[in-house]
């Protein structure tokens, strides 16, 4: 049975802390859980994700600790963040506002 190592002080409260955080909640909820005496089934059917993947996070952190949570993952961004705020200024707008050219008959 896999089971998350014993916890810091530093890491138990930044695990519980962080169970709502939309980046890592669900990876915390695991470990959480983990250290509760939970086995990775039960984690997996209580938290509706595949049990391969609570075991993952609890290796994971078993190996690197918190920064194992802190990794960013994902898929990198195609708009850097100075043109998604021009995108988002501009959709804001009313559309009769913006001045569009318009060729006819070219």
């Amino acid at each position: 049975m896999l089971f998350v190592r014993k916890l810091r002080r530093e890491e138990r409260d930044f695990i519980y802390a962080n169970l709502d955080d939309k980046t890592v909640g669900k990876r915390c909820l695991a470990l959480a859980l983990s250290y509760e005496g939970y086995e990775v089934r039960e984690i997996a059917r209580r938290i509706n994700f595949h049990p391969d993947w609570v075991r993952k996070v609890i290796r994971k952190f078993n190996e690197q600790g918190i920064k194992s949570l802190l990794k960013k993952r994902g898929r990198k961004p195609k708009l850097s963040r100075k043109d998604e705020r021009v995108l988002l200024k501009v959709a804001i707008k009313n559309p009769r506002s913006l001045v569009l050219l318009f060729l006819r008959g070219v």
